[in-house]
């Protein structure tokens, strides 16, 4: 078997850094080098791997698609050293950070659920305790249970010693929000959500009609695994082993450390005059919705209570731009008083903790905020402390 390392020379480091140490490259050629016509022209194996490796989809297709014209290679015997890397992080958010947390035998007292507001407004890693953050955008209160459940049933090590779970509520119309019967549903699996159940998804009158549940599950495993093939997978085992494990699964991204680059915008007037206020959450009651979540609540609540009694559960609603709130005032008033009056239920039925930050002073500044309703990498900062200070005291006895 010949072996050869074809990329840009930028990206040979990774794979020559990780090339296990009983084998070799039989040839090793720098696609950005002026010989590479001349080593491409001299290759004549008949038992030939390549291992591709570029970053850039383009050079990625580039390179692939020349040696296969030039009958250098065929298209199974190529490996994409960069699409095998992604494909072997865990496709769901749960299981990306639980699964890094397991092979990093760490043990949580923390955890954060809920939607795109906590996802990326609470820095777990400067919590106090250890949390970990698996809000995920769009996620709803059936699939916060889920993955609940999913924790405990899947990595009961990692959580055996939970002592708080933070659920971010969104909005006061979230009792009215199924996201498997939203036209948003595809979208919320495909960023990483729960697809191991599909809850009300066969009743999705955008897309159950046209795509089974199954199909989507398909289709986005296939699209998050690049078109890499078993055989490929087996090829990068043999010459590379657990890359991932060799990195302490840094890119498994556990306390969302890459946010603090991306999420550095403030938000606009613009950003407030176009953003969209009557979502069908907010002018439409969904009954059968909010009968149904209602349950739910008390069944997430009681099942993270029989894994640990004394587990001090709170619900948020997060900051959110003063701008967006005025705008919103006439259709959120609506839900208010229902929203309000559910959790104080809970709070006295079940004793559990109900947190509202949206008037806090972070949501009169604006340099906080991304956009009208989630916080920037700052904002985040500035909200976590706010949390480290609440848990202080929840740590005292002393926070309602």
């Amino acid at each position: 078997m010949y072996v050869a390392l074809i990329g840009l020379s930028e990206d040979l480091r990774e794979p020559l850094r990780f090339l296990n140490s009983e084998y070799r490259f039989d040839l090793i050629l720098e696609w950005d080098s002026y010989n590479v016509l001349n080593q491409l022209e001299e290759i004549n194996e008949r038992e030939l791997i390549c291992v591709i490796a570029a970053k850039d989809n383009d050079s990625m297709d580039t390179i692939r698609r020349i040696v296969i014209d030039k009958g250098i290679c065929s298209l199974e015997k190529i490996v994409d050293y960069y699409a095998v890397y992604k494909a072997l992080i865990p496709y769901m958010t749960v299981d990306r950070k639980m699964s890094a947390a397991n092979f990093q035998q760490k043990r949580f007292n923390g955890l954060v659920l809920g939607m795109s507001l906590a996802e990326v407004g609470v820095l777990t890693r400067f919590l106090r305790g250890d949390f970990v953050n698996l809000a995920v955008s769009s996620q709803d209160l059936y699939y916060n249970f889920r993955t609940l459940r999913h924790c405990y049933e899947r990595y009961p090590e990692q959580v055996e010693n939970l002592e708080y779970l933070f659920v971010d509520m969104f909005e006061t119309t979230y009792l009215n929000f199924d996201i498997s019967k939203s036209r948003n549903a595809i979208s919320y699996y495909s960023w990483g959500g729960y697809i191991e159940d599909p809850h009300n998804y066969s009743v999705n009158k955008t897309y159950a009609s046209e795509y089974e549940f199954d199909d989507v599950v398909r289709f986005l495993q296939n699209k998050h695994n690049l078109g890499v093939q078993e055989e490929q997978i087996e090829i990068w085992n043999k010459f590379f082993g657990d890359v991932h494990k060799k990195e302490k699964y840094i890119a498994y991204d556990l306390h969302d450390e890459k946010l603090a680059s991306i999420r550095n915008r403030i938000v606009t007037d613009e950003d407030v005059d176009t953003f969209r206020i009557d979502t069908p959450i907010r002018t439409k009651v969904f009954q059968d919705t909010i009968i149904e979540n209602e349950a739910i609540l008390k069944q997430m609540i009681e099942y993270a209570h029989s894994r640990n009694p004394n587990m001090k559960i709170v619900f948020m609603l997060m900051p959110e731009y003063v701008g967006k709130r005025e705008k919103a005032k006439r259709y959120d008033e609506q839900w208010e008083d229902f929203f309000i009056e559910r959790m104080k239920e809970c709070v006295e039925h079940y004793s559990v903790y109900f947190w509202d930050f949206r008037d806090c002073d972070i949501a009169y500044e604006r340099n906080c905020f991304y956009d009208p309703i989630h916080l920037n990498y700052y904002g985040a900062n500035r909200f976590t402390k706010i949390l480290n200070e609440k848990i202080r005291l929840l740590e005292l006895g002393d926070s309602e």
